[in-house]
C-alpha cells in the first residue's frame, strides 16, 4: 500500500471532501447514478454546516436518491475544512 503526503495552499474556510466511486455510482431503482454533481452542489452551497454535517447531508442524500435500492459499493466520504493556510513547519 503505498501512501503519500499532500501540501495544499488554501484559502481560509476551504473545503476539501474525498469520497470513494460508492458515493456517485450509487443507483436507483431506474439505474440512474447519483453522479458527481449532487454531492458537488451539497458541498458548494452549504452555508456553514460542520464537516460532520456536510459529510451527513450528503450521505444522506445518495441514500434518498436511491430510495429503496441499496448501495452496491462502499460509501465512504471525509469532509475536510482548511481554517489557515499556514503549513506546519
Amino acid at each position: 500500500m503505498r501512501f503519500a503526503n499532500w501540501h495544499q495552499l488554501t484559502l481560509p474556510a476551504a473545503t476539501c471532501w474525498f469520497y470513494t466511486d460508492g458515493v456517485t455510482k450509487a443507483e436507483n431503482r431506474l439505474g440512474e447514478e447519483f453522479s458527481m454533481e449532487c454531492p458537488s452542489a451539497l458541498v458548494r452551497d452549504a452555508s456553514s454546516p460542520s464537516a460532520e454535517d456536510l459529510t451527513t447531508n450528503i450521505f444522506n442524500s445518495a441514500a434518498n436518491f436511491c430510495d429503496d435500492v441499496s448501495f452496491h459499493d462502499d460509501v465512504t466520504i471525509v469532509v475536510v475544512y482548511a481554517t489557515s493556510t499556514a503549513l506546519p513547519a
